[in-house]
């Protein structure tokens, strides 16, 4: 096939999904094949995008990052070794050179790696509010009203650009060491151990990271429909807890004896189910908002630099 000037494949080519694994792809472009390189920028430019964003204070600085990235993962192509995903290895290139901009720049990003619990407050899952005070012995903490379920007609709204949009702006929001947590784990799908080599971040504030943006996040959905709460009722395990450690338990690292009073909490508890579902949703959510593109004349300058690099 030949690729036309600037590097633009076609709208109707299907030529991204002809290479079905990283190191075919790889292979490609290391023996100078200009459609695997331009398919291997197509396929991964918007989850650059996506993540370079956190670093960066505008879209032409974000650009600049995701570029220079593609420059360093030329150059390095040939120490890929398959051990990670190809995604994975760019990440970390892309995430090296955010660092090296805000070092050379004298920005103060404050990367996940750096973040210390004891330095930001802590915001509540939950609105205290929205619990049973102790003036009620029996249902301290529980619920006062349950959350309301989101049934398959909201359901369908998540899908809607209108809503989409208004997640991706809460997610653009967050503060970076959230954004980051959120934007590898539940949006590129990046597993527990591959997001902790990233980021350098422990197993510990990684679920902690993650329980305040969730949290933030299902709230700021909940708010958005506006939705009515019911009744619940329950014992030992308070709802008012419960929510403060939904992350752990979704995340299957919560230890045995913690996850049986969880889920017998969830059991008696319909309230806490709804919130735990709605958790789930959320993730869910995060993983289908819309991408972004790198411009045309960026993409353009990306694949120059594939042609003055490859061999031959």
């Amino acid at each position: 096939m030949n690729i036309p000037e600037g590097g633009q494949l076609e709208d109707d080519s299907n030529e991204s999904s002809v290479f079905s694994d990283d190191s075919q792809l790889v292979r490609s472009v290391q023996s100078g094949d200009e459609v695997g390189f331009v398919a291997m920028r197509d396929r991964y430019q918007a989850p650059m995008m996506r993540l370079a964003a956190v670093y960066a204070s505008d879209r032409t600085t974000t650009e600049e990052i995701v570029r220079e990235t593609w420059a360093v993962a030329l150059q390095r192509l040939d120490q890929f070794d398959g051990r990670s995903s190809l995604k994975t290895w760019l990440f970390r290139i892309l995430i090296d050179r955010a660092k090296s901009r805000a070092a050379t720049f004298g920005r103060n990003i404050p990367f996940a790696a750096r973040w210390n619990p004891d330095h930001e407050s802590a915001e509540p899952a939950v609105d205290p509010d929205r619990f049973l005070s102790a003036d009620f012995p029996r249902y301290s903490h529980w619920w006062e009203e349950d959350p309301s379920a989101w049934d398959d007609r909201f359901r369908q709204d998540l899908h809607s650009p209108e809503t989409q949009n208004y997640l991706a702006g809460v997610v653009a929001a967050l503060p970076a060491s959230w954004q980051e947590l959120v934007i590898l784990r539940d949006i590129e799908g990046c597993t527990p151990s591959e997001v902790s080599e990233l980021l350098r971040v422990t197993k510990a504030n990684q679920e902690m990271l993650l329980q305040r943006a969730r949290s933030k996040l299902r709230n700021e959905l909940e708010q958005h429909f506006n939705k009515e709460v019911n009744t619940s009722t329950g014992e030992e395990l308070t709802c008012k807890e419960l929510v403060e450690d939904v992350v752990q338990y979704i995340e299957g690292s919560m230890p045995e004896a913690e996850r049986k009073q969880f889920e017998e909490h969830l059991y008696i508890c319909p309230g806490c189910r709804i919130y735990v579902d709605q958790m789930r949703i959320t993730i869910e959510t995060l993983g289908n908002l819309p991408t972004e593109s790198l411009s045309t004349e960026t993409q353009e300058d990306i694949y120059y630099l594939f042609q003055d690099w490859k061999p031959g």
